[in-house]
Parts: C-alpha cells; sequence; structure tokens
C-alpha cells in the first residue's frame, strides 16, 4: 500500500509530465527527465512538507534537472516540428505552403517564452487555469492574463 507521500508523487505525475513535454519538446527526453525527478523525490522524501503542493516540488526537481541538462555542452533544444507533425495538419501535407505555415506557427510558438507556452499548450490540453497555475508556481490571474496575451499575439501572427 503506498504511502500519502507516494500517492501524492504518483498523482502529480500526468501534469508534471504534460509540462515537460512541453518545455524539452522531446517525449523520451521529458520521460527521462520525469524518472529522474521521480528518483531525486523519492530520495529527498524528508525535504519535502505534507500538505503543501507535490506537483510544484516535483515541477522544481525537474526543472532543475532539465536545466543542469541543457547546460551540458551537446545537448540543445530541436526547435522546428514535431517528428509526428503529420498527425497534426489533416490533409495533403506535400504541399511546401502547409508546411511552410506550419514552420511558422511553431517558431512563433518557440518564440514564447515559458510561462506562455506551457500555460497555452496546458489550456489547449484541457487543463483549468487553477490546474495550471498549480503545475507552473503562478496564481490563476497570472495564467488568465498571460493565456489573453498570447492568444492575442496568436491572432496578430496568423
Amino acid at each position: 500500500m503506498p504511502t500519502d507521500f507516494e500517492s501524492a508523487l504518483i498523482s502529480s505525475l500526468p501534469g508534471v509530465l504534460s509540462v515537460l513535454r512541453q518545455r524539452v519538446g522531446n517525449e523520451a527526453l521529458a520521460n527521462d527527465i520525469l524518472s529522474q525527478a521521480v528518483e531525486n523525490a523519492l530520495i529527498n522524501e524528508d525535504k519535502f512538507t505534507p500538505g503543501t503542493n507535490m506537483s510544484g516540488w516535483l515541477m522544481k526537481i525537474a526543472t532543475n534537472i532539465s536545466i543542469n541538462h541543457y547546460n551540458s555542452a551537446p545537448a540543445r533544444r530541436e526547435v522546428g516540428l514535431p517528428e509526428n507533425y503529420t498527425d497534426l495538419v489533416p490533409g495533403d501535407l506535400a504541399s511546401a505552403e502547409m508546411r511552410i505555415q506550419l514552420e511558422e506557427i511553431f517558431l512563433h510558438l518557440e518564440g514564447l517564452n515559458d510561462l506562455a507556452r506551457e500555460s497555452l499548450m496546458l489550456s489547449a490540453e484541457g487543463y483549468t487555469y487553477n490546474e495550471i497555475a498549480e503545475l507552473l508556481h503562478t496564481t490563476p490571474k497570472t495564467v488568465s492574463v498571460t493565456l489573453c496575451r498570447v492568444r492575442k499575439r496568436l491572432a496578430d501572427w496568423l
């Protein structure tokens, strides 16, 4: 039977993984970072204050791991279309124009700051402002304002 700590840790995994996917842009790397973050969390269970935000604590650990990863020499974030971009747009993707439009959209998304990009992606996945705020260690008001500004910028781009 899992402890309260382990149950809270397990329940926070999907949200943290979702943020990591958006942050690192690579499914395998996101899973690796999350695995390492869980290992670190289990090792440092005594440093967690019961009753506080487990998702936030785990996300902070994962953020530190991802920063260390990107600060290492060969590691660099890939920019451009995700591997599964052909699944993202219906119709004939042989069109150069369609590919260019997709690349422009992804480049615009990459140009957003982390909070804006992650808020937008989590919102698109159906998370509420409160859930996004909890995952990103901010307030629902900040999420609301950020998403309003991002949506305006996207409308201007399109």
